[in-house]
């Protein structure tokens, strides 16, 4: 799947996904495949003390380094496992490889602009509101995600990450010590 867009186009792909208690919808744009907890070793390197949810680097099976985070923490829900989620966030005009932890992959649906419904601009203002497009009825995306509830989130991944967590990532992939120069 290409990075070149990351924002959903009208009937986009979503790759939906479980966080905690929510459903998450996210762009698939970004995204260059999915992982069990299996498939990846353990995050390396440690983890920084101004990135909580940040959790050092992880090496896939076809060699490439990610920065890797847990998408629970970054949303203020507590740590996630189950699934990886490997993107290519656009970034200084190119690809930042990140992978991010996730719950379990429920599956992937076409999902129109139509069927986001904005949310109040006060909610969910500790979730990092600029990568929350809006809610999704679950049962829009398919019947395996109607069994996981009624609503949904959908997440923009190239809005998940601040400056600051995408410059510390791009430093672990140059340095793993993640140290500045």
């Amino acid at each position: 799947m290409s990075a070149a867009a990351p924002v959903l186009a009208p009937s986009g792909l979503c790759l939906v996904v479980r966080c905690q208690d929510w459903v998450l919808a996210l762009a698939a744009e970004c995204v260059d495949r999915v992982a069990g907890s299996a498939d990846l070793p353990e995050p390396e390197g440690p983890r920084h003390l101004g990135a909580p949810a940040g959790l050092g680097l992880v090496t896939s099976a076809d060699g490439v380094r990610h920065a890797a985070w847990d998408l629970g923490r970054l949303l203020g829900l507590g740590d996630v496992a189950g699934g990886w989620v490997l993107l290519r966030l656009p970034f200084d005009g190119g690809g930042l490889p990140v992978a991010l932890r996730t719950g379990p992959c429920i599956g992937v649906n076409a999902l129109a602009r139509t069927a986001i419904h904005p949310l109040p601009r006060a909610a969910f203002a500790s979730l990092r509101r600029a990568a929350i497009g809006g809610a999704v009825a679950l049962d829009r995306l398919g019947s395996q995600a109607a069994l996981e509830g009624a609503l949904g989130l959908e997440v923009r991944p190239d809005r998940l990450l601040t400056r600051a967590e995408m410059e510390l990532s791009a430093r672990w992939l140059a340095d793993p010590s993640g140290e500045p120069a």
